[in-house]
This record gives C-alpha cells, structure tokens and sequence, in this order.
C-alpha cells in the first residue's frame, strides 16, 4: 500500500506531508517507509506513552528538526524488529546535554520497540 501527500496534525501542528509504503504479507513480514516527520509534530504523540520520564527529557532538551527515510522492518519472526531513519537540521536547548540526549534516543527506541510488539 502506498499513501501519498497525506496531511496530518497534531495539538494543532501541521505535520509535512506525508509519504508512506507499507508492506505486508501472510507470513506476518512486514515493512514500513516514511518519508518525513517533523519532531515539533511528534512532541504532543508522547503523551500516549503515559511516561513522565519521556515528559521530562522532551521539556528539558526541547529537540526539534526533522526525522527522514524512516524505515521499519519485521522480515524473519517477531524478535527481528529493525529501523532506521536520518535525524536532519537536529536542534536542542541544551547541547551541553548531549550525552542525555542519546540517552533519550535510547528511550524512544526502547520505547518504539515496546509499542511495536504491543501492536501485534
């Protein structure tokens, strides 16, 4: 399946438009790509995680840019989940937290990982 120009918003924020493929087969293999997602738009989508952790570092480094060519994958059982995107134009509040920062990273994909076995 493949979604073009699909507009979106969150809390009121425009998201990009919205490219996305999907694929999916029998054997529960799957594939997801995703053109762009601006972080400002994402920010409010952190409040479905019901995690004050998340809260705190979001409020703290304020990040901003955009998440490009995202890619996720489940193609050989259900311990196979990968992803990948490029982060571009990546701002924070405070870049003397960028070992946090990673941390963060960490989370959300800790995090994403949860969400996406929870899905199934």
């Amino acid at each position: 399946m493949n979604v073009h120009q699909v507009q979106a918003r969150t809390d009121e924020v425009t998201w990009p438009e919205l490219d996305i493929a999907v694929d999916w087969n029998r054997e529960n293999q799957w594939q997801v790509n995703i053109s762009e997602l601006d972080v400002d738009s994402l920010k409010p989508l952190a409040t479905l995680a019901n995690n004050e952790t998340i809260d705190e570092w979001l409020s703290r480094l304020n990040p901003g840019g955009r998440i490009e060519d995202i890619r996720v994958s489940q193609l050989a059982g259900t311990d196979s989940i990968k992803y990948s995107a490029s982060l571009k134009q990546m701002s924070l509040s405070q870049w003397g937290c960028y070992r946090d920062f990673l941390m963060f990273l960490a989370i959300c994909a800790v995090t994403l990982s949860v969400l996406m076995r929870e899905c199934r």
